[in-house]
């Protein structure tokens, strides 16, 4: 693996990927490019432990994103349910919002739970912390879009 900066002849920066995620990572592109020996990151075929490494700790906080967001909208699922009212009550007293609540809820304690478990292996070089990060971070982005649907049946059906 090795660092080329930006003006280095044949190396081109193309345009923007939009992932999930907040971060906005763009498409590099290399025709015949030159580098010296000074510019390797880490040991000659050393690239794809440190790939592998740098994509679990991104997991990781992909995920961790995704979480944050899933527990800011439970709180604003519950203070909806609290200030607006059907039937002269509160629609968080109906158990059709009720079990929305909940299930974003489990979904989020999971997650948390899982947090914990990644982030204990995220920096190994070992299958176990590659399935862990993998599987909380599809967890963690599943639960999000979960709780977006969720948070807008409950805002339409009142």
């Amino acid at each position: 693996m090795f660092l080329v900066d930006r003006g280095t002849p044949g190396f081109e920066v193309g345009g923007t990927i939009r992932p999930w995620a907040e971060d906005r990572p763009v498409v590099l592109h290399f025709d015949d490019v030159r580098v010296s020996s000074k510019s390797m990151v880490g040991e000659r075929g050393g690239a794809i432990p440190l790939i592998l490494s740098a994509i679990g700790r991104a997991r990781l906080n992909l995920a961790a994103l995704a979480l944050g967001k899933s527990e800011f909208l439970l709180t604003r699922m519950l203070d909806y349910a609290h200030q607006h009212e059907a039937f002269g009550q509160p629609i968080g007293a109906f158990q059709h919002v009720q079990r929305h609540i909940v299930d974003s809820s489990v979904e989020i304690e999971l997650g948390l739970g899982m947090l914990d478990r990644a982030a204990a292996v995220a920096h190994l070089n070992e299958p176990e912390a590659h399935r862990l990060t993998a599987t909380f971070k599809i967890h963690a982005t599943e639960s999000l879009s979960q709780a977006r649907r969720l948070r807008r049946t409950i805002v339409s059906d009142c």
